[in-house]
Formats: structure tokens, sequence, C-alpha cells
């Protein structure tokens, strides 16, 4: 069964916007233009963003919009108001409603403008001001969903492992002409790094960049940070056979000769 919007069934048929506009509450709207009205009973026209029928205020709303944003009416475009229906706004001896205005932008503090209703009656109209919209949050790339440990395979660990490394940022110096700089570490490369490293039993961040730093006798940051030839040397040396150490015989003691007696002697 199709929704059916009672709402629009109860629009009035006008060229302006009316008080049975704003029966299902109020509505906060923006300016687009302000136009000379066709007759002196209605000499302003406010087109809105939100309706496409202009809004026709009457001396009472004009008189606060003056008193609130000031007589130039080119100022008005863009910014915004708070309206609703005030079923106490008489005609006559008549209650028959009308438009009023609760908010507006562009004013710092709440305004209370006293305003003749009657001959000699003044009662105080007070407007609030209208909060600032807030930007919509920059739209975030989607991500693929992480997948838990146990499902990720080595390269995928070793992509993480290298992702996860951000090397703080330095300033760059220019590189003086006509010298080539020397080209960084290549995926291939941190792939292999990464597995050699993990082999050896430095496969956690922090242990790895601290054989790092002990092999390149510098401080190394993150394994972003090497270059090709420095990546080769590490690799070279993880790749390189580990001679086995043969215990060191105890030095066998010195053997003392007996002495022996000097034939001479006994003579």
């Amino acid at each position: 069964m199709n929704a059916v919007d009672m709402a629009a069934s109860i629009v009035p048929k006008s060229d302006q916007l009316n008080a049975e506009d704003l029966l299902t509450g109020p509505r906060t709207v923006t300016i687009t233009e302000v136009r000379r009205g066709a007759s002196a009973e209605q000499p302003v026209d406010i087109h809105l963003a939100e309706f496409d029928r202009p809004f026709k205020p009457s001396k009472t709303v004009r008189r606060i919009l003056v008193n609130a944003w000031g007589p130039n009416a080119a100022a008005y475009v863009g910014r915004r108001m708070t309206i609703y229906r005030d079923p106490a706004v008489r005609f006559g001896a008549m209650d028959v409603g009308g438009i009023r205005i609760s908010h507006l932008s562009h004013i710092e503090k709440r305004l209370s403008v006293a305003l003749t209703v009657t001959r000699g009656r003044r009662i105080p109209y007070v407007v609030d001001p209208l909060a600032a919209t807030a930007a919509p949050p920059p739209r975030q790339p989607k991500s693929k969903p992480m997948s838990t440990p146990a499902e990720l395979t080595e390269e995928q660990k070793a992509e993480a492992w290298l992702a996860s490394e951000q090397p703080p940022q330095e300033p760059q110096q220019a590189a003086p002409q006509n010298v080539a700089a020397e080209p960084g570490i290549t995926p291939a490369l941190s792939k292999k790094l990464y597995g050699l490293l993990k082999a050896a039993g430095h496969g956690e961040p922090n242990a790895a960049l601290a054989y790092l730093s002990d092999q390149l006798d510098r401080n190394v940051m993150a394994t972003k940070e090497l270059t090709k030839f420095e990546a080769i040397k590490i690799i070279e040396g993880l790749e390189r056979p580990v001679e086995p150490t043969t215990p060191q015989q105890p030095a066998e003691p010195e053997q003392l000769w007996p002495e022996m007696e000097d034939p001479a002697d006994g003579q």
C-alpha cells in the first residue's frame, strides 16, 4: 500500500505563502531574493529556497527584519529564518492566524522588539539567534573490511606491517643539481625484508627497527626510510648463512718437564 502524504493535500491554492502552509510545524527557510511587491498593502516579496511561492511579510514582520538586519534588503539574500503559524494574529475582530518569525540568522543575541498591535497597546516580540548549520563531513572513501589476524596471509601481514609505519615528516631539502637522489626501497624488497626479519626473530616493528638501526649505524624510524641499496645490504646480511661456532677447547696446561739431575752434581 502506497503511503499518502496528507500535508501535500492541504496546501492552499494561492500566489503567496500562507499561515496554512505551516500547519505541520515551523520551517527554517533560506532567502534567495527580495523583490518589490505589486501593491501598497504587500510591498515586499521574499522568495525562499524551500517554497515556490513568495513570502509577503506583514508590517510587523517587516519591522522585525529591519530592526535585526537593517533596511538594505539586498543583504538578506542567503540569510535564514524560522517562520511559524501564530493563531493569535488578528484581522479586524477575528483571530485568523498569520506568519511570525521565531529565529533569525546573523544576530548575535536574543532580540526583543516592542511593536504596536493596536492603538495604545505595544507587545514585545522576541526573536532568538538561529544556530549555524554544520557543514556535512567530507565523504570518506570506502575501505575494504579488515580480515582477522587468523585470516591474513603472510603477504597481507607484510603489507599491513609496512603500511602501518609512517615516518615523521621532515622539511624537504632541495637536492643539489646534477646529483641523482638514491632510489628508495621497492615494495618487493620491503616484502622480502619483512620475511627475513621475521625469520630472524625480528618480526615485531620495534625489534625490526632496532635491528635496522644497529646494522646501518643510524636511527631508522620506518622501513620506508631505507634506500634500495640499504635494503639490499640488510637482506644480504640476513641471507648470509651463519657459520656454526665450535666451542673453544680449553688450553692444555703447560707440561712441566721434570728437572733432570745434572750428573755433575753427584760427583
